[in-house]
Order: C-alpha cells, then sequence, then structure tokens
C-alpha cells in the first residue's frame, strides 16, 4: 500500500518555521511562479560547478542562518544557479 505524505504536519512546520506569509507562498504561488523547464547539459553543468562554489563559501562561513536570512540566501543562490526563470504571473 503506498503511504501518503504529511501534508498537515508539512504545513504546520512551514508555518512555525518560516510563518504563514512564506506558507501560502509556496503553498498556492511557486507552481505558477516557476513554471516547469526543460534544461540543457551545459545549464545543468554550470549548475553543478555553481552550486559547489555555493557549498564552499557556506562551509567557510561556517555560521547558523536565521530563518529569514536562510529564505533571502536562497533566493540569492537560486539567481546564481540560474535554474529557475520566475515569470512576471501574478496571483
Amino acid at each position: 500500500m503506498h503511504k501518503g505524505s504529511n501534508i498537515i504536519g508539512y504545513d504546520e512546520g512551514l508555518i512555525e518555521r518560516y510563518g504563514r506569509e512564506y506558507w501560502e507562498d509556496v503553498k498556492f504561488n511557486l507552481v505558477r511562479s516557476y513554471p516547469l523547464v526543460k534544461f540543457t547539459v551545459a545549464d545543468l553543468q554550470f549548475a553543478i560547478t555553481e552550486a559547489r562554489k555555493i557549498k564552499k563559501e557556506l562551509k567557510q562561513a561556517d555560521q547558523i542562518y536565521p530563518t529569514k536570512m536562510r529564505v533571502a540566501l536562497r533566493k540569492q543562490y537560486n539567481t546564481r544557479l540560474k535554474l529557475y526563470k520566475k515569470t512576471n504571473i501574478k496571483p
């Protein structure tokens, strides 16, 4: 039998950790903001190389970031990876 996910627990965890506004963005806007894209091999190779650089930078910083800072850093690193091409679709 296939096990279902713990959607309620996931939602509660997101709200507790990041706040209701972030949860609403993830739950209702994420799919519209980041449509399905196809990557070339070159795109993925670039992203892998860049992700390794980011990982190295984070290890060197050796610190724990507060929640809001992690969200901001995630957006910054996603821009550097060039995998997510955010659209201008507004809910």
